[in-house]
């Protein structure tokens, strides 16, 4: 299952998220001058981007932030710096329950992100939790390896059996997806990600084929990959079934702050 092309879109004001919707929104990093959004961060968030030591990646991990809180403060119609967030242990970001009335009204908005270079993806449900996955097709990466060491036999030889032209491609594909289930989880990697396999029609589109014992079946799942540039393999994925994935642009954060009124 793959969301077309055309299928991203760039809004005017935030779009409504039906509870059998899913919203992607993928933005380009590195074009924005994110100094003027940088109050909207707490003091953790920015002690957090300084653990990124290449300025590049600090760059990404605070457009993404700030972009995260912009859109749910749309959504939630709350301010963007009056959002607090906590974490699972994967660090894994969450909204606090920071006062009575968010106890008495706590809510029910799911969301994740990732980043890889030049593009940060952030994906928002109300049904389930969600995961989503980003990563640039790096040609220094040993694949094959990586695949006998992370997946599952099955999966490593379907690689082995792919022309070489299309394994490094289809690696990602599947790191990806495996990902984006961990992610929704709230895992991390000690999890396994051979605990979610997947089978392959073709090099491009994978179908989950198995969960862990804790976790939905696959059929109770929503995994869909996510198309970007061709150096670069993406995924959502989140425990509910048949959920409608709608991805939109972030065209700049001035464009967003100004068209979504926060």
């Amino acid at each position: 299952m793959t969301l077309p092309p055309s299928g991203w879109h760039t809004p005017t004001e935030i779009p409504t998220l039906a509870h059998a919707s899913l919203h992607v929104w993928r933005v380009r990093l590195n074009q924005d001058d994110y100094a003027p959004y940088l109050a909207l961060l707490t003091p953790d968030e920015h002690q957090r981007a300084q653990r990124y030591l290449v300025a590049s990646a600090r760059q990404q991990f605070v457009g993404v932030r700030v972009v995260l809180r912009v859109l749910l403060a749309a959504y939630l119609q709350r301010a963007p710096d009056a959002l607090r967030f906590a974490y699972a242990p994967n660090g894994k970001p969450m909204l606090e329950v920071a006062s009575a009335a968010d106890r008495a009204e706590p809510h029910s908005l799911h969301f994740n992100v990732a980043h890889s270079h030049t593009w940060g993806l952030l994906a928002f449900s109300r049904a389930a939790p969600v995961g989503v996955d980003v990563e640039q097709l790096r040609a220094e990466v040993a694949t094959l390896e990586l695949a006998h060491r992370y997946f599952a036999p099955s999966e490593a030889a379907a690689l082995h059996a792919l022309p070489r032209d299309q394994q490094h491609a289809a690696f990602f594909t599947y790191w990806t997806h495996k990902e984006a289930c961990v992610k929704a989880i709230g895992g991390t990697l000690a999890h396994g990600l051979q605990q979610f396999t997947f089978t392959a029609s073709d090099a491009a589109t994978l179908h989950l084929h198995h969960t862990p014992a804790d976790q939905p079946p696959p059929v109770a799942w929503t995994v869909t990959a996510l198309p970007l540039s061709t150096d670069y393999a993406a995924a959502v994925a989140s425990p509910r079934p048949s959920l409608a994935i709608q991805g939109y642009n972030v065209i700049s954060l001035p464009y967003i702050t100004n068209r979504f009124g926060v």
